[in-house]
């Protein structure tokens, strides 16, 4: 039963964000206004947003005045970008956006959420051309893009009126969205902003003439005295090293590696009797598979929960009923589920998954999960006939025992002229079930009894020896 003691170890460390425990920030004093400062660099995508709701935690622990975050993003997953949103509009602290660079895509969406939004004057800053981008960038087909775009143009319709835009900023932010809107210029009606085909993208000029952006500046100094925080505290968050190396190990190509480890490591193991190595390295694998999906943020609880389910299935097929069959079948669709979840990168309970989240997504998870499956299972066939061959090599050579027991050194496999005993008289010294312990002569020697069970110090004697096998019967 080792393995539902370590499928219990999997899903409580890997089920568990907190595995690397981000430092909790010491609280300012009130005696002046606080900005927290958090850094929005990169494409969007969920461990991103993850990221930034711990920061406005953190920023809630500070007793900050504004959250300020410095924007300069290419856009990415708008489903990333619409949780962002959330964050923002549900958040108790004004937020404010200062694009350093680029408010593109995803980043433009973002954008029309915050209280405040500042642009560069020194860098060719730009914001706008928000159209849907699935998950991970993947092209998806005409129906499931017409449906991602129907979403999106919702929310945004539902943010503009939460922040109580005009209809003309409402039509300008739903042309960002919408490629196929044309608008025209409302200083100039015979002059086209965008025409078909061309999501509207405007420059920091453009944005704060039509009511974009609350001003252009040139530093988070000149921003902070727009809104009268020239004298505030400013406290920078910085991305803990938890967070860093969560998302290193939950990038795909790690994520890839590790479940192909992990798969090895556990088809060797069931191939090999007691417990060893390639199964604790199988183990760890998937620890650092889930764990790090999790606590970036990429996935929920599902995909550690229902591996363990998978596992536990498994465990009772081979252990608790003959043969292989139903139950063998689900365990191992758990097992495969838990990882095309976890692969997805966004819980399945989050209320933009069904609307952001295509089946070329779905199909490209099963495709690394399948992948990987059949390269651990074919590793562990191999291994057997791989071993060898590496033993015979200089780097292998470690795998081989060097050490010769030969007969001209004194070693031998069996006592020898055990034949003396045969037909002498003993005392059992153990009860022999049938095999025991006997004293021959005053040797104690190993025996087994012909007729069964025999009780301790009973009289025996030797009726055949065959090697090292002496079998005795009750005298």
């Amino acid at each position: 039963m080792r393995i539902i003691a370590l499928t219990a170890v999997i899903f409580v460390l890997a089920a568990s964000p907190c595995v690397l425990p981000a430092q909790e920030p010491p609280v300012e004093s009130l005696d002046r206004p606080i900005v927290f400062f958090i850094p929005f660099e990169g494409e969007v995508e969920i461990g991103l947003s993850k990221v930034l709701q711990r920061g406005f935690e953190e920023a809630e622990q500070q007793r900050a005045t504004y959250i300020f975050l410095e924007m300069d993003t290419p856009g990415g997953r708008v489903d990333a970008a619409l949780d962002i949103v959330d964050l923002i509009l549900n958040s108790k602290i004004p937020v404010a956006i200062y694009v350093t660079n680029g408010a593109t895509s995803a980043g433009a969406i973002i954008s029309l959420a915050a209280d405040q939004v500042f642009m560069s004057g020194k860098n060719l800053s730009t914001i706008g051309t928000a159209s849907p981008v699935l998950g991970g960038g993947a092209e998806a087909s005409d129906t499931m893009e017409a449906k991602a775009l129907s979403y999106v143009l919702a929310k945004v319709r539902a943010i503009c009126e939460e922040r109580g835009y005009s209809d003309r900023k409402t039509e300008l932010a739903m042309a960002m969205v919408d490629k196929e809107m044309e608008i025209t210029d409302p200083d100039n009606p015979d002059k086209l902003l965008t025409t078909k085909g061309t999501p509207l993208t405007f420059t920091a000029q453009e944005a704060l003439k039509y009511g974009f952006i609350t001003g252009i500046v040139n530093s988070r100094e000149e921003a902070l005295q727009t809104l009268g925080l020239e004298n505030a505290r400013q406290i920078n968050r910085v991305e803990h090293v938890s967070e860093r190396i969560a998302r290193f190990f939950s990038s795909m190509t790690i994520s890839s590696l590790l479940l192909t480890v992990a798969f090895l490591g556990i088809f060797i193991e069931f191939r090999s009797p007691g417990f060893g190595i390639p199964g604790l390295v199988g183990i760890i694998a998937l620890i650092l598979f889930f764990w790090g999906h999790q606590i970036a943020g990429l996935a929920g609880f599902e995909g550690p929960t229902l591996f363990m389910i998978g596992l536990i299935l498994l465990v009772v097929e081979l252990f608790v009923i003959p043969g292989f069959g139903l139950t063998g079948i689900l365990g191992i669709l758990c097992i495969m589920a838990s990882v095309v979840i976890t692969l997805l990168e966004h819980s399945i309970t989050s209320p933009h998954f069904s609307h952001m989240v295509g089946w070329s997504d779905v199909f490209s998870a099963l495709g690394i999960t399948l992948t990987t499956m059949l390269i651990g299972a074919t590793g562990a066939m191999l291994v057997p006939f791989l071993i060898p061959a590496a033993a015979n090599t200089p780097f292998g050579s470690w795998l081989s025992l060097k050490t010769r027991e030969d007969k001209s050194l004194g070693y031998h496999s069996a006592e020898d002229n055990l034949d003396q005993f045969l037909g002498k008289v003993g005392i059992a010294r153990t009860k022999l079930r049938p095999a025991g312990i006997a004293e021959i002569e005053g040797r104690r020697l190993d025996v087994v009894s012909q007729g069964g069970f025999i009780e301790n110090n009973s009289p025996v004697k030797v009726i055949k020896v065959e090697g090292r096998r002496i079998v005795v019967q009750s005298q």
